[in-house]
Protein backbone atom coordinates (compact mmCIF):
# COMPACT_ATOMS: atom_id res chain seq x y z
CA UNK A 1 0.00 0.00 0.00
CA UNK A 2 1.37 3.43 -0.75
CA UNK A 3 1.98 5.91 1.91
CA UNK A 4 -0.57 8.72 2.09
CA UNK A 5 0.89 12.48 0.51
CA UNK A 6 -0.67 14.83 2.75
CA UNK A 7 0.72 18.00 1.00
CA UNK A 8 -0.96 16.15 -2.28
CA UNK A 9 -4.20 15.20 -0.72
CA UNK A 10 -4.80 18.66 0.36
CA UNK A 11 -4.17 19.99 -2.67
CA UNK A 12 -6.39 17.49 -4.29
CA UNK A 13 -9.45 18.56 -1.91
CA UNK A 14 -8.97 21.86 -2.10
CA UNK A 15 -9.10 21.90 -6.05
CA UNK A 16 -11.69 19.43 -5.72
CA UNK A 17 -14.01 21.42 -4.05
CA UNK A 18 -13.46 24.82 -5.99
CA UNK A 19 -14.19 22.51 -8.91
CA UNK A 20 -17.43 21.90 -7.05
CA UNK A 21 -18.05 25.55 -6.88
CA UNK A 22 -17.60 26.43 -9.87
CA UNK A 23 -20.05 24.27 -11.32
CA UNK A 24 -22.46 25.26 -8.91
CA UNK A 25 -22.39 28.94 -9.45
CA UNK A 26 -22.48 27.75 -13.11
CA UNK A 27 -25.26 26.07 -12.94
CA UNK A 28 -27.40 28.75 -11.20
CA UNK A 29 -26.41 31.63 -12.80
CA UNK A 30 -25.81 30.75 -16.29
CA UNK A 31 -29.40 29.37 -16.95
CA UNK A 32 -30.40 33.01 -15.35
CA UNK A 33 -27.96 34.87 -18.51
CA UNK A 34 -25.53 36.08 -15.88
CA UNK A 35 -21.80 34.96 -16.22
CA UNK A 36 -20.65 34.66 -11.89
CA UNK A 37 -16.70 35.42 -13.10
CA UNK A 38 -17.80 38.62 -14.66
CA UNK A 39 -18.50 40.08 -10.98
CA UNK A 40 -16.84 37.46 -8.48
CA UNK A 41 -13.16 36.27 -8.69
CA UNK A 42 -11.46 32.72 -7.93
CA UNK A 43 -11.00 33.69 -4.40
CA UNK A 44 -14.62 34.35 -4.05
CA UNK A 45 -15.75 31.02 -5.44
CA UNK A 46 -16.07 28.85 -2.42
CA UNK A 47 -17.01 31.62 -0.45
CA UNK A 48 -20.17 31.95 -2.61
CA UNK A 49 -20.87 28.64 -2.90
CA UNK A 50 -20.12 27.09 0.45
CA UNK A 51 -23.58 27.37 2.16
CA UNK A 52 -25.06 25.89 -1.09
CA UNK A 53 -22.33 22.75 -1.03
CA UNK A 54 -23.22 22.12 2.62
CA UNK A 55 -26.19 20.00 1.22
CA UNK A 56 -24.07 18.18 -1.24
CA UNK A 57 -21.66 17.26 0.88
CA UNK A 58 -23.96 15.65 3.50
CA UNK A 59 -25.56 13.60 0.34
CA UNK A 60 -22.67 12.34 -0.67
CA UNK A 61 -21.13 11.35 3.28
CA UNK A 62 -24.89 9.57 3.67
CA UNK A 63 -24.39 7.56 -0.01
CA UNK A 64 -20.97 6.67 1.49
CA UNK A 65 -22.30 5.01 4.86
CA UNK A 66 -24.57 3.65 3.63
CA UNK A 67 -22.53 2.24 0.87
CA UNK A 68 -20.07 0.96 3.48
CA UNK A 69 -22.36 0.13 6.17
CA UNK A 70 -25.38 -1.76 4.22
CA UNK A 71 -24.27 -2.77 0.75
CA UNK A 72 -20.60 -3.16 1.78
CA UNK A 73 -21.00 -5.90 4.43
CA UNK A 74 -23.32 -8.05 1.85
CA UNK A 75 -21.04 -8.27 -0.81
CA UNK A 76 -18.28 -10.85 -1.74
CA UNK A 77 -14.32 -10.10 -1.17
CA UNK A 78 -13.91 -8.49 -4.17
CA UNK A 79 -16.99 -5.94 -3.91
CA UNK A 80 -18.93 -8.92 -6.01
CA UNK A 81 -16.13 -8.63 -8.85
CA UNK A 82 -16.12 -12.15 -8.97
CA UNK A 83 -19.34 -12.99 -8.69
CA UNK A 84 -21.23 -14.66 -11.49
CA UNK A 85 -22.84 -11.47 -12.18
CA UNK A 86 -19.58 -9.41 -11.86
CA UNK A 87 -17.64 -11.56 -14.42
CA UNK A 88 -20.64 -11.16 -16.99
CA UNK A 89 -20.22 -7.50 -16.52
CA UNK A 90 -16.72 -7.73 -16.67
CA UNK A 91 -16.82 -9.83 -19.85
CA UNK A 92 -19.57 -7.72 -21.56
CA UNK A 93 -18.56 -4.14 -20.25
CA UNK A 94 -18.38 -2.82 -23.85
CA UNK A 95 -22.16 -3.23 -24.93
CA UNK A 96 -23.18 -2.31 -21.11
CA UNK A 97 -21.34 0.81 -21.61
CA UNK A 98 -22.46 1.17 -24.63
CA UNK A 99 -26.17 1.05 -24.33
CA UNK A 100 -25.97 2.50 -20.86
CA UNK A 101 -24.76 5.90 -22.78
CA UNK A 102 -27.28 5.38 -25.81
CA UNK A 103 -30.17 5.12 -22.45
CA UNK A 104 -28.91 7.91 -20.46
CA UNK A 105 -28.59 10.08 -23.89
CA UNK A 106 -32.25 9.59 -24.84
CA UNK A 107 -32.70 10.22 -21.30
CA UNK A 108 -31.45 13.07 -21.15
CA UNK A 109 -32.93 14.23 -24.33
CA UNK A 110 -36.71 13.84 -23.01
CA UNK A 111 -36.38 14.30 -19.27
CA UNK A 112 -37.48 18.40 -19.21
CA UNK A 113 -35.05 20.98 -17.94
CA UNK A 114 -33.84 21.55 -15.04
CA UNK A 115 -33.97 17.95 -13.71
CA UNK A 116 -32.61 16.28 -16.88
CA UNK A 117 -29.04 17.22 -15.49
CA UNK A 118 -29.66 14.74 -12.86
CA UNK A 119 -29.37 12.13 -15.11
CA UNK A 120 -25.76 13.17 -15.29
CA UNK A 121 -25.05 11.69 -11.30
CA UNK A 122 -26.22 8.48 -12.30
CA UNK A 123 -24.68 8.46 -15.42
CA UNK A 124 -21.33 8.74 -13.95
CA UNK A 125 -21.01 6.16 -11.70
CA UNK A 126 -19.50 3.40 -14.27
CA UNK A 127 -16.93 5.97 -14.70
CA UNK A 128 -15.98 5.46 -10.91
CA UNK A 129 -16.18 1.60 -11.07
CA UNK A 130 -13.76 1.90 -13.92
CA UNK A 131 -11.75 3.81 -11.94
CA UNK A 132 -11.65 1.42 -8.80
CA UNK A 133 -9.66 -1.34 -11.58
CA UNK A 134 -6.77 1.08 -12.17
CA UNK A 135 -3.41 -0.35 -10.05
CA UNK A 136 -2.15 2.63 -9.09
CA UNK A 137 -5.73 3.63 -6.87
CA UNK A 138 -5.61 0.07 -5.82
CA UNK A 139 -2.40 0.20 -4.31
CA UNK A 140 -3.36 3.64 -2.96
CA UNK A 141 -6.24 2.02 -1.30
CA UNK A 142 -6.19 -1.61 -1.58
CA UNK A 143 -9.40 -1.87 0.23
CA UNK A 144 -11.91 -3.15 -2.90
CA UNK A 145 -15.24 -2.17 -1.88
CA UNK A 146 -14.11 1.02 -0.08
CA UNK A 147 -11.91 2.28 -3.11
CA UNK A 148 -14.72 1.95 -5.35
CA UNK A 149 -17.46 3.64 -2.66
CA UNK A 150 -14.88 6.32 -2.59
CA UNK A 151 -14.56 6.98 -6.69
CA UNK A 152 -18.32 6.54 -7.89
CA UNK A 153 -18.74 9.41 -5.07
CA UNK A 154 -16.05 11.73 -6.31
CA UNK A 155 -17.07 11.13 -10.08
CA UNK A 156 -20.59 11.36 -9.08
CA UNK A 157 -19.85 14.96 -6.94
CA UNK A 158 -19.58 17.29 -10.18
CA UNK A 159 -22.77 17.11 -12.31
CA UNK A 160 -24.41 16.38 -8.59
CA UNK A 161 -22.84 20.02 -7.94
CA UNK A 162 -23.94 21.73 -11.14
CA UNK A 163 -27.43 19.96 -11.57
CA UNK A 164 -28.20 21.65 -7.75
CA UNK A 165 -27.39 25.09 -9.41
CA UNK A 166 -29.83 24.36 -12.21
CA UNK A 167 -32.33 23.08 -10.29
CA UNK A 168 -32.23 25.79 -7.52
CA UNK A 169 -32.49 28.56 -10.66
CA UNK A 170 -35.21 27.54 -11.94
CA UNK A 171 -37.60 27.44 -8.56
CA UNK A 172 -36.23 30.89 -7.14
CA UNK A 173 -39.68 32.38 -7.91
CA UNK A 174 -41.56 29.48 -6.35
CA UNK A 175 -39.17 28.96 -3.36
CA UNK A 176 -40.94 30.39 -0.42
CA UNK A 177 -37.69 30.12 1.75
CA UNK A 178 -36.07 32.56 -0.29
CA UNK A 179 -36.08 36.56 1.52
CA UNK A 180 -37.75 39.01 -0.18
CA UNK A 181 -36.95 42.83 -0.29
CA UNK A 182 -39.56 44.92 2.36
CA UNK A 183 -42.09 46.07 0.56
CA UNK A 184 -41.53 49.51 2.48
CA UNK A 185 -37.79 50.18 2.08
CA UNK A 186 -37.60 48.92 -1.84
CA UNK A 187 -34.81 50.66 -3.17
CA UNK A 188 -36.00 53.34 -5.98
CA UNK A 189 -36.04 51.46 -9.66
CA UNK A 190 -37.57 48.21 -8.28
CA UNK A 191 -40.92 47.57 -9.33
CA UNK A 192 -42.46 45.31 -6.46
CA UNK A 193 -45.75 45.42 -3.91
CA UNK A 194 -46.84 43.27 -0.68
CA UNK A 195 -48.37 40.83 -2.83
CA UNK A 196 -45.73 41.15 -5.47
CA UNK A 197 -42.30 41.26 -3.86
CA UNK A 198 -39.13 41.84 -5.34
CA UNK A 199 -36.90 38.12 -4.28
CA UNK A 200 -33.24 38.24 -3.38
CA UNK A 201 -31.66 36.27 -5.81
CA UNK A 202 -28.35 35.79 -4.55
CA UNK A 203 -25.18 38.40 -4.58
CA UNK A 204 -22.09 39.07 -7.06
CA UNK A 205 -19.29 40.60 -6.31
CA UNK A 206 -20.66 44.33 -4.76
CA UNK A 207 -23.78 43.51 -6.68
CA UNK A 208 -27.22 41.73 -5.69
CA UNK A 209 -29.51 40.30 -8.08
CA UNK A 210 -33.21 40.63 -7.66
CA UNK A 211 -36.04 38.96 -9.03
CA UNK A 212 -39.21 41.18 -9.83
CA UNK A 213 -42.24 38.97 -9.47
CA UNK A 214 -44.57 41.47 -10.89
CA UNK A 215 -42.58 41.81 -14.02
CA UNK A 216 -40.26 38.57 -14.22
CA UNK A 217 -37.40 40.69 -15.17
CA UNK A 218 -33.88 40.08 -13.32
CA UNK A 219 -32.93 43.49 -11.56
CA UNK A 220 -28.72 43.27 -11.56
CA UNK A 221 -27.90 46.47 -8.87
CA UNK A 222 -24.96 47.60 -7.86
CA UNK A 223 -24.84 48.22 -4.12
CA UNK A 224 -23.77 51.89 -3.01
CA UNK A 225 -21.41 51.99 0.00
CA UNK A 226 -23.40 52.33 2.84
CA UNK A 227 -26.63 51.85 1.43
CA UNK A 228 -29.12 48.88 3.22
CA UNK A 229 -31.12 46.27 1.99
CA UNK A 230 -33.89 45.41 4.18
CA UNK A 231 -34.65 41.40 3.74
CA UNK A 232 -37.66 39.80 5.25
CA UNK A 233 -39.39 36.50 4.73
CA UNK A 234 -42.16 36.23 2.92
Amino acid sequence: MKEWNLGALTLFITGFAAVLAILYLLGFWIPLGLNPFDYIGIADVVVRAAFALLPIAAMAAFWFAVAQLIVSPVLPPGAGANTKTGRYLRQNWKPIAAAWLMGGFTAFLYVPDPHRWTILVIGFVPFGIGLSNLSSLQELVPHDSLRQTLLVTLVMLPPLAYSTGRIESSGISRDMARPIIDASRLPSGINADAKNPAIYVGRLGDHVVLLESLTGSLILRRQKEGEDLVLRTR
